[in-house]
């Protein structure tokens, strides 16, 4: 082994031709040729799994691997315009992260958010209430295992872009199976010092305060996977 070309695969298929073509090797030369046979195969899976340590990191270190769409991200740069109790569901498509869906919760029902998100594959969504900022993830029970991988992978590195470079503060983040698992608890808002009553507070859409009279979920027991 004298060239790293002969650490790729075309490198290695071109060195088997040449031992094929050869002469016969005696014994010995057979024992020497697999020992150089085996450095090399050792060589290779070293360099593949430096490669994957990379990768794994690029992981871990939250960054985004995927290009946001250009309608996306017009959206998430503005996202002071964003109304009270409107959100935007978000779908990765060919290893781009896309708009699927942008729609208001019904008035007096924050519940309606869940029949507004798919039932078969996962989903990122970006709810505002109260003028505070949700970031949904949801990964419903019948998704494909490659798209369970794919957005979770990916959901760190999402978040991460949003906050850092899309001036995103989020209250919480709320991570669920089902879409219809999401307790409407987790939108409560309590502010003991706050001594604005409840018509003071108005929405940017023009709607009152009623999004702040949550209707919560009664709790359920563990789902059957």
């Amino acid at each position: 082994m004298s060239e790293l070309t002969e650490l790729s695969e075309s490198g290695w298929k071109s060195l088997q031709t040449h031992e094929n073509s050869t002469k016969p090797l005696s014994d010995s030369e057979k024992s020497l040729q697999n020992v150089k046979n085996l450095e090399m195969l050792n060589s290779i899976g070293l360099i593949n799994n430096r490669k994957k340590l990379v990768n794994d990191n690029h992981l871990l270190n939250g960054s985004l691997n995927f290009k946001i769409n250009d309608d996306l991200l017009e959206i998430l740069s503005n996202n002071s315009d964003f109304k009270n109790g409107e959100f935007i569901s978000i779908n990765i498509v060919d290893e781009v992260l896309v708009l699927k869906l942008s729609d208001e919760l019904i008035p007096n029902d924050i519940s309606s958010i869940i029949d507004k998100l798919p039932s078969d594959s996962p989903n990122y969504t970006i709810l505002k209430l109260n003028d505070l900022f949700y970031f949904i993830y949801s990964c419903p029970s019948g998704s494909k295992v490659k798209d369970r991988m794919v957005y979770a992978s990916n959901k760190l590195g999402f978040i991460n872009n949003l906050k850092n470079n899309l001036n995103f503060n989020f209250a919480k983040i709320i991570e669920v199976g089902d879409a219809d698992e999401i307790e409407l608890s987790e939108f409560e808002i309590s502010d003991p010092s706050s001594n604005s009553s409840e018509s003071d507070i108005t929405s940017d859409s023009g709607l009152n305060s009623s999004f702040t009279k949550l209707k919560f979920a009664k709790p359920k027991g563990p789902r059957r996977r």
